[in-house]
Order: structure tokens, then C-alpha cells, then sequence
């Protein structure tokens, strides 16, 4: 039987797309086995793949063996809308979906999602294309916010630095953190 040469500097160069894969998995086996906090991690893997892919959007998702359910454990360019129908696709079908998010964008002093004003963008985004060849009656009534809230009880929960929370618990595990802290 014969065995296949091993890799040379000239064949590497016929092959950079292949390269390209064994760098990017490296990198991300670097990264895994430097931790053992697997949800940071899963964050840095689709960054690692979005930069060095050019990804524009993702999702990692995982199957947990135990439940035989699929989990969304991080995404990168999803919309708040996507999030909000990716959430409400998961609750409908048992599927637990998780948002992560850095600890320092989460506002614990909003109550609730019906507290957060959403902007209106401007209505020439969806009655024209490219803001001139008019796809709808000129003063149509649109509505076009710049997001939407999905509803914690979507959220099975909320990933940071600081750990995994119901949505529920969050506001009340960092408020009494910093009321014991002082």
C-alpha cells in the first residue's frame, strides 16, 4: 500500500483554502483548551470564525446528549428581530435559547422591556428602495423600529462574564452583589 507524501511548501500553496481551515482550527483549539469556561469560549470561537472567515452571520449550536435538545450557545449578526423569532421558534418547539451578551451592556435599572424606548427609523427604508424608486402609497402609516425587546419568558438565559441567569435573576443577583459590596 502506498502511503501519501507528506504535505509540501508547494502543495500548501496549491491548497489555501485548506490552510486557512487548519490556522482558523489551531487557533480555536488553542483557545478551547485554555479554558475551561466553554460559554466565553463559544463567543470567541464565532468571533475567531467571523473574523477570519468573513461571516457575516452564525449561530453555534449545540445538541445536549442528556435532553436530546439543540441549544443556540452563540450567534454573531442576528438582528433583534431574528433573536426575537429564533426565541419564540425555540420556546414553540422545547428548545432552550440563550442570549449572551457582555455584562456592561445589560441596564438593571430598566424594569422591563415595555421601559426600553424604541426608535422609529425612517419610514423611507421600507416604502423605497434605496430611499428613491417608491415601493409603497406615498404617506403610508409604517411602523419600522430600530429593534424590538424579546420577552424574558423566550429567554431560558442570559450568558456573561459573570455567569449564567434566569432572566429573572439578574437584576437581583447584581443589585444585591453591589448592595453587599458597599
Amino acid at each position: 500500500m502506498a502511503v501519501p507524501a507528506a504535505p509540501t511548501p508547494a502543495s500548501s500553496a496549491a491548497h489555501p483554502q485548506t490552510d486557512q481551515e487548519l490556522a482558523i482550527l489551531t487557533e480555536i483549539g488553542a483557545l478551547l483548551s485554555s479554558t475551561l469556561e466553554l460559554r466565553d469560549a463559544f463567543g470567541k470561537v464565532m468571533q475567531i470564525i467571523s473574523d477570519k472567515l468573513n461571516m457575516h452571520r452564525g449561530t453555534l449550536v449545540l445538541l445536549d446528549e442528556s435532553t436530546g435538545r439543540l441549544r443556540t450557545e452563540a450567534a454573531v449578526g442576528l438582528t433583534d428581530e431574528e433573536i426575537a423569532r429564533l426565541s419564540a421558534l425555540a420556546k414553540a418547539h422545547g428548545i432552550p435559547f440563550y442570549v449572551a451578551a457582555p455584562y456592561s451592556t445589560i441596564d438593571l435599572k430598566t424594569k422591563s422591556g415595555a421601559d426600553i424606548p424604541i426608535e422609529q427609523r425612517n419610514p423611507s427604508e421600507v416604502t423605497t428602495i434605496h430611499g428613491s424608486h417608491p415601493v409603497a402609497p406615498q404617506g403610508v402609516a409604517v411602523y419600522n423600529p430600530a429593534f424590538d425587546v424579546t420577552p424574558a419568558e423566550l429567554i431560558t438565559g442570559i450568558i456573561t462574564e459573570r455567569g449564567v441567569f434566569k432572566p429573572g435573576e439578574l437584576a437581583a443577583q447584581f443589585l444585591g452583589n453591589v448592595t453587599r459590596a458597599m
